[in-house]
């Protein structure tokens, strides 16, 4: 059988059955690869498969592009190489002479995936839909992420059906047998072990809704990678292009959806705010039933308490009903202006939530204009949601009316003073149904909406999306709910629904996709609740520390919703442990290993040295011992000492396996780990969570003869703090003084393994800790 290379070898025409297989590292990976278009001429339905001995083809240097066509289109597949990985994009054309209805591109299929180990365990990561819809990795004989079987979930979560289906990008990561493990060169072994990952994800996502299909259980069927078209109409002449996929292998599953966010930020021009914000919002301690004076009372106490958020967001309760943004609720606001006002006069940003792209069945605008709803099949406006009780219709957004009336809309919100907008439920612009524009897919609707409301409040507006399909915001909006909403409660008071609120959910998907975090947007993984349980929250300490815990670990923004009046000093720590936030997101090691990461690490590097932060979760619902090995955090060899960063406790020094007795339930172990030395060193910060990683600006060491030094370390943090800084000094030093800002201290020095000197104070924005030390 004849055969042609292309690409450095990494694609291989078979002629004449006109298929093509896939190489990584020379070796075939998948075979029986084709592509496809389905539409209907008419009210039948057909289909043009790219495979066959009657496929063209023309190779360039960089592009190779296979042809075929019908009576009535030309189907072209391009193919690039870009970087580690290839790139595949469908174009048709309509030469007939009556147009098209396209249903769907289906840009990449493939028969045989040839990777190791038995099928049922490769692991899927199965993204979500939007904002709230469950994202992890699956084992593939498990099946995907257990659903409520109700049109309500189908609708708001699985848009193109149930199954193993990923929006826009997944990952199979396939380990090695013990056999294979013996034949695999050195070179194939990565930071995620033996085997072999393979991504697939669409690196544009403005025009269409696209998925990664796998049909497998015990064995594998069919994987697709397909662009839904939404049976837009397709002219005589006229032509269509497909979303771009890319195609790459590694080790490291949380690498490769590393390097596609890289991508996708590239080629749809990511928006990524220079500060990750931070602040406070009203809906988890008010929900909705905030006035006025519950957020002038919170401003207050922000400014008592020195506390350093940036934000004051007023949720959902002011507005009149959902569409009617404009009328306020008399009872609860009467002038937003004044308010917006008022938090800037304190130095503090406006925000304000809005649903801008639902109308409550007995809106005014919903009743004054029928026109602008989306209809169903039947004509009837089409349901987007119930909220609390209203049922909400989709908004047009292709109406022209409809989009002045929303750009009308935000641009008023704006001239009331506010620059921060929280938009929610943003996922009914992209519902099935009847358009004004039927030439729109849903894509194109929800982006076409988002590019209304960007244009609206400026460019120097933050655009925050929630409720919201992920691919058409990129580079629309600047952060980005990554998970469903948090909740007073640790499980979804919905069993079995894990896009529910439940901080569990919120928690599952913040970590499955802090990847995106600084690369696509500023990632969200929604409020933190830092008040104790009883206070309008069941959440234990526990619970609520492995909150804070992830939201520090994943860098995202940080919106604390508390009652901040009220809350214990405490409590008001642990909110200040928190802030600002890190910006960086921690990598979780064992993410495509269990359904439950447990182990997430992040190291951290400065000029006055390096350190591992851990988190610890323990999902279950009783206490457990936990051991974990050095290596398993991905730490180098040798010796550390280990610090616990919420009980301020050294636990002492290791350079083998660490166990942890008593990790409660539900509870995140959020340890240092800093190399041993034999000198004497800083060790660590309380004053944030981080150990030093935010708030320590320098340390220096002064060297005052051959046997004697001082260290210095500076610590900058706005408002209030209490905490501790921490340094070891080894056998054969003595302390010969600290101090505070210039004071004197006691020297407290303990003996837990090593000598330590722990100095405990409150810090007013910035000041310094000194040890001097010599040798004996």
């Amino acid at each position: 059988m004849a055969e042609h290379s292309f690409l450095d070898g990494r694609l291989t025409w078979h002629v004449p059955g006109g298929e093509l297989s896939l190489a990584v590292d020379a070796q075939a990976v998948a075979q029986g690869v084709t592509a496809a278009v389905g539409y209907r001429l008419g009210e039948a339905g057909r289909s043009l498969e790219l495979a066959g001995p009657d496929v063209s083809f023309g190779a360039g240097e960089k592009l190779v592009t296979f042809s075929r066509h019908d009576d009535h289109l030309r189907l072209d597949w391009n193919w690039t190489a870009h970087g580690d990985g290839l790139e595949v994009w469908l174009e048709i054309t309509n030469q007939g002479e009556r147009p098209v209805a396209v249903d769907r591109l289906d840009v990449l299929l493939v028969e045989q995936l040839d990777l190791p180990g038995p099928v049922a365990d490769w692991r899927f990561y199965q993204h979500g839909w939007q904002s709230w819809s469950p994202t992890g990795v699956r084992r593939v004989g498990d099946g995907p992420f257990p659903a409520p079987d109700s049109e309500g979930y189908r609708l708001m979560h699985l848009p193109h059906g149930d199954g193993l289906r990923s929006e826009w990008v997944a990952v199979i990561e396939a380990a090695e047998t013990a056999s294979q493990r013996e034949e695999t060169p050195p070179s194939r072994v990565g930071k995620g072990g033996r085997g072999i990952g393979l991504l697939f994800g669409f690196v544009t996502t403005a025009d269409q809704l696209a998925e990664i299909a796998l049909d497998a259980g015990d064995e594998f069927r069919r994987l697709t990678a397909a662009c839904h078209t939404d049976g837009i109409p397709l002219p005589p002449g006229g032509s269509l292009r497909s979303e771009r996929l890319r195609i790459a292998a590694g080790h490291d599953g949380w690498s490769l959806l590393s390097g596609w966010a890289g991508r996708v930020a590239e080629l749809m021009h990511a928006r990524v705010p220079d500060k990750t914000p931070s602040g406070w919002c009203s809906w988890y301690y008010y929900f909705g039933s905030n006035t006025a004076q519950d957020i002038y009372a919170n401003l207050n106490a922000i400014r008592r308490h020195r506390l350093p958020l940036d934000l004051v967001v007023v949720d959902d309760g002011y507005q009149a009903a959902i569409g009617d943004w404009l009328t306020l609720n008399a009872d609860r606001f009467t002038d937003m202006a004044a308010v917006a006002a008022t938090i800037r006069r304190e130095g503090r940003t406006p925000g304000i939530w809005t649903a801008p792209f639902g109308l409550a069945a007995d809106s005014h605008t919903a009743v004054q204009h029928p026109d602008w709803i989306v209809r169903d099949e039947a004509g009837q406006p089409a349901f987007a949601w119930n909220h609390w009780p209203a049922s909400i219709y989709a908004l047009d957004t292709t109406h022209p009316d409809a989009a002045d009336w929303l750009h009308t809309t935000f641009r008023t919100l704006r001239e009331w003073g506010y620059t921060f907008f929280k938009v929610d439920f943003l996922f009914a612009a992209a519902i099935p149904g009847r358009r004004h524009d039927p030439g729109a897919t849903r894509a194109q609707a929800l982006r076409r909406g988002l590019a209304v409301i960007r244009d609206a409040i400026g460019d120097d507006a933050f655009l925050l999306g929630c409720g919201l399909p992920l691919g058409p915001a990129v580079g629309l909006v600047d952060g980005m709910r990554i998970g469903p909403d948090v909740a007073v409660t640790w499980e979804s008071l919905l069993p079995g629904d894990l896009s529910a609120p439940g901080t569990a959910n919120a928690v599952r998907n913040s970590i499955a996709r802090a990847f995106t975090h600084r690369r696509l947007w500023a990632a969200d993984p929604d409020c933190l609740l830092a008040r104790p349980r009883g206070d309008s929250s069941q959440l234990s300490l526990y619970e609520a520390r492995t909150l804070a815990a992830v939201i520090a670990l994943t860098g995202g923004m940080l919106l604390d919703s508390d009652r901040l009046g009220e809350l214990p000093r405490a409590r008001l720590d642990m909110l200040r442990q928190t802030l600002p936030p890190t910006g960086r997101a921690a990598y979780p090691l064992d993410l495509f290993e269990r359904d439950l990461p447990e182990l997430l690490v992040l190291p951290v590097e400065r000029p006055w040295g390096r350190w591992w932060l851990a988190g610890l979760i323990n999902w279950s619902d009783q206490t457990r011992t936990t051991r974990v090995e050095l290596a398993a955090l991905g730490l180098p060899p040798g010796r550390y000492h280990v610090y616990d960063q919420w009980r301020a406790q050294y636990l002492g020094q290791t350079d083998g396996p660490l166990t942890l007795p008593n990790h409660r339930p539900h509870e995140t172990q959020f340890l240092l780990f800093k190399p041993v030395a034999d000198r004497p060193e800083w060790l660590t910060s309380t004053f944030h969570l981080m150990g030093g990683a935010v708030e320590v600006v320098d340390v220096i060491r002064q060297k005052l003869g051959a046997q004697r030094q001082k260290l210095v370390v500076h610590v900058e943090q706005a408002g209030e703090n209490f905490g501790r800084i921490v340094f070891t000094v080894p056998e054969g030093w003595i302390v010969l003084d600290a101090q505070v800002n210039g004071r004197r201290r006691a020297v407290n020095v303990r003996a837990e393994g090593a000598r330590l000197v722990d100095m405990g104070f409150t810090l007013h924005d910035r000041g310094w800790a000194l040890v001097d030390v010599g040798q004996t």
